[in-house]
């Protein structure tokens, strides 16, 4: 019989008093990779945490008997052997509390802060260890080893934290979102040594979070809903959990398109950018980039990890000081002529990974979304009716009525990103920048919120849309840039 790695029996668990995953039953032998999945709030993030001991069970139990030997407790064995990666990095020596969201596009900022080489030296990395330099290099981090830590793109960030996990030799590495972030040949290229892990290293795999394609060691697979056990058993040879369902005309979105009404007094020309050119060092990010948007225009914008699309969009939200050292007109004034960043702002809706990850503060998901009618945490008002009544739509319109008073850092990954999405829209602006804005939301979600976008957008709204997955690209979209290696093309 195969050795039991872990068991939950009749679980409950407890954190800040709040109960959840009542009599929870779920069994993980050796030689099973798992995939946990559900819809959005489902409970995958809060399993992942219970299983890595942040939450402990409050009635039955969760024992782990490959850990029962002598001598070293089971609590720092347990610590050596079991591995988590999530979205954020709340290691010791780099924290996104410690820093600003603007930070990672301030050379100045940034300068002398840790580097990617000395964040895996505090993992074991050493580049004498043959093992440890194919590691990296398999994982695409080589290259960026000289670069500093907070100036990674929310790709090369998610590749750098796997590779860290990896660094320590698990017996079990858990994925919460594994595929957060990753363009097509990076999940494709993950998959593979995900894959190659488990069959020459004998690491077990729980990954968390939605999908669309898998490795192939994957074999078991526990479907959640509503914090129980909706399915566990043998992954199913069928296509993956994917909504196929229209999303329907409901009075919500009537009501939705009534109140964003086409934005008034904005120029013909959003913005210009002309031979923009952004470095850091010999590292060239952007070259003698050439991209005009006039008013009403959608835009896809599309490119691999690392290629500067999130740079692009940190030019025209007002976030990158290089904005300054460059030929970019913002609607129809050119930057650096006197307007000041909350003039960028205050016409533009905007959310990003990078927006979410450094995302600390302590609001409740209504407060989180009012912010976005003043672009910064502070709230200097109440919203007026009008305000309040678009606001009290979009959370009945994704049905998270429920979390408007709950904290936004007690919520789930996905949930968190929907928050965000309705954060950017709320006040109407003239342009939107959407910087892969469904990240870790499920199939359902994603159907509404790009139906939502093609539904209240008008001919004078203007979008930038970014993701790695076409299929998520709303059907509002009529114009495609492609970023490669700092040159952009467009059609």
């Amino acid at each position: 019989m195969s050795t039991t790695l872990f068991k939950m029996k009749n679980a409950s668990f407890k954190h800040r008093n709040e109960v959840f995953y009542e009599n929870f039953n779920w069994t993980v032998k050796e030689g099973e990779n798992w995939v946990i999945t559900g819809p959005c709030g489902a409970g995958k993030s809060s399993l992942v945490n219970a299983l890595s001991g942040k939450y402990y069970p409050v009635q039955g139990s969760l024992t782990y008997p490959f850990l029962e030997t002598s001598g070293e407790s089971i609590y720092s064995i347990k610590k050596k052997l079991i591995r988590v990666v999530s979205f954020r990095d709340d290691s010791r020596v780099f924290s996104p509390n410690l820093y600003f969201y603007q930070q990672r596009f301030n050379a100045f900022a940034a300068d002398g802060t840790l580097t990617v080489w000395e964040y895996l030296m505090n993992a074991g990395f050493d580049e004498r260890i043959k093992e440890h330099i194919d590691l990296v290099k398999k994982m695409g981090v080589y290259p960026m080893l000289d670069l500093e830590r907070i100036k990674l793109s929310s790709g090369q960030s998610r590749r750098l934290l796997i590779t860290k996990a990896i660094l320590q030799e698990p017996k079990i590495l858990i994925i919460d979102n594994p595929y957060l972030g990753l363009d097509a040949p990076s999940r494709k290229e993950f998959n593979a040594l995900l894959d190659n892990l488990v069959q020459e290293s004998g690491i077990q795999l729980i990954l968390a979070g939605h999908y669309k394609e898998l490795p192939e060691c994957i074999s078991h697979e526990l479907c959640l809903a509503d914090f129980k056990v909706q399915s566990a058993g043998p992954l199913s040879t069928e296509t993956p959990h994917i909504a196929n369902e229209s999303v329907s005309q409901t009075p919500i979105i009537d009501k939705i398109k009534a109140l964003y009404t086409a934005p008034q007094n904005s120029s013909a020309q959003i913005f210009a950018l002309k031979n923009v050119k952004v470095a850091y060092g010999e590292n060239h990010i952007l070259d003698h980039i050439n991209w005009t948007v006039a008013k009403g225009e959608k835009w896809a914008l599309l490119g691999n990890n690392g290629s500067g699309k999130s740079t692009i969009l940190s030019l025209v939200f007002g976030d990158h000081t290089q904005a300054y050292a460059n030929d970019i007109h913002l609607f129809g004034t050119k930057r650096g002529m006197g307007q000041s960043i909350w003039d960028i702002k205050k016409n533009t809706g905007f959310t990003s990974p990078e927006l979410h990850y450094f995302f600390s503060y302590e609001l409740t998901c209504l407060q989180t979304v009012i912010s976005g009618l003043f672009d910064h945490v502070y709230l200097k008002r109440a919203p007026d009716e009008k305000e309040q009544r678009l606001i009290d739509l979009l959370f009945d319109y994704f049905e998270l009525g429920h979390l408007k008073e709950r904290s936004f850092q007690k919520i789930s990954t996905g949930e968190q990103r929907t928050i965000l999405f309705m954060r950017a829209l709320v006040k109407n602006p003239p342009l939107l920048l959407l910087d892969e804005p469904f990240q870790g939301l499920d199939a359902a979600t994603i159907k509404k919120a790009k139906y939502l976008l093609t539904e209240i957008l008008t001919k004078e709204h203007t979008l930038i849309f970014i993701s790695h997955y076409v299929s998520e690209i709303p059907d509002t979209v009529s114009l495609y840039a492609y970023l490669e290696n700092g040159v952009l093309r467009v059609r």
